[in-house]
């Protein structure tokens, strides 16, 4: 009896010894990949676990959200000799194109406390910020769908680097504006520092329209044409190169338009100009901010089972 006690200990001393050394001699650099276990219950069976596993995708996905950022910025402007300042010339062509018109009476100049060319620039700004938001999930989707089918990575990925990619082109025409506003001698006042929080409101109301119809265009190539289209009938209901109708029903389509008070808001608070639209700025940035987890949560469900119908 004595000799197996001391025959177990010797064991158990011998097995703590083992896995002592084994712990020395990792690397330092080695990582413990993360068991991950499938089963067939249904995701939203469990929703506490279903946001846990979403934030910690999201902050798993941060490295590979950012190499896949910089292949993609590198492949948008690598046979390009202007680079990045095609973000920038597109709203100066536009309005250049505006301002012709309305000079040959094609377009009727409205009245604006601010020169017109700065009011339709920074219109033409901001809309572009907004179909960037929409258009990034879309692309990043298209772009990686065969990847998807092989490869077993975080999906939030996608939507981690698309957002950090509308963010610095959202940066750089924020610059530009601030460089015009300068050269115009227009005076940047303290409203500006806060305008920033507006364009984030419009970039997340962008993000939850293309993160809705992101799944969609796997299947068909009609969402993304029929947006495109679209986009042109929302441009026009939208005071991006003109003020915010007051006769009816040219004042209901700016109503129910969530755009509307986005983009007036932030161009009001770039120039300073009071707030004629605030409590509708309000309502639309809370529903984002209430919108944007559903979204999310629908992409990260439907996605799979879109994914296995087009690899497949």
């Amino acid at each position: 009896m004595l000799s197996l006690v001391l025959g177990h200990r010797a064991f158990v001393a011998f097995f703590t010894e083992v896995k002592r050394v084994g712990t020395a001699t990792k690397p330092a650099n080695e990582t413990t990949l993360r068991e991950v276990v499938y089963a067939a219950t249904p995701l939203l069976r469990e929703p506490l676990m279903l946001l846990r596993n979403m934030a910690r995708d999201l902050i798993d996905s941060r490295h590979l959200a950012y190499r896949l950022l910089i292949r993609s910025l590198r492949s948008q402007y690598r046979q390009s000799l202007l680079g990045y300042f095609w973000v920038v010339i597109a709203p100066i062509a536009a309005t250049g194109g505006v301002l012709f018109l309305s000079k040959q009476n094609v377009l009727q100049t409205v009245e604006t406390t601010v020169p017109y060319g700065l009011y339709v620039f920074s219109g033409i700004l901001l809309w572009q910020i907004f179909t960037d938001s929409y258009q990034r999930p879309i692309q990043w989707l298209w772009t990686f769908r065969s990847v998807m089918g092989r490869v077993n990575f975080p999906r939030e990925a996608l939507i981690l680097g698309a957002l950090c990619e509308v963010l610095i082109q959202a940066g750089i025409r924020v610059v530009m504006l601030c460089f015009v506003l300068v050269w115009f001698g227009s005076e940047i006042g303290a409203t500006f520092l806060i305008a920033p929080l507006a364009i984030l409101a419009l970039i997340g109301f962008g993000l939850i329209v293309g993160l809705v119809l992101a799944p969609m265009s796997l299947l068909y190539g009609d969402v993304e044409r029929g947006m495109n289209l679209a986009m042109v009938f929302w441009f026009l209901m939208t005071p991006v190169v003109y003020n915010p109708p007051t006769g009816w029903p040219a004042s209901l389509l700016n109503q129910v338009n969530p755009v509307s008070p986005l983009i007036v808001t932030a161009r009001e608070l770039v120039f300073g100009m009071p707030l004629t639209q605030l409590i509708p700025f309000l309502v639309v940035s809370t529903f984002v901010m209430a919108t944007l987890l559903v979204s999310w949560l629908l992409f990260r469900l439907a996605l799979p089972h879109l994914v296995e119908r087009v690899s497949g």
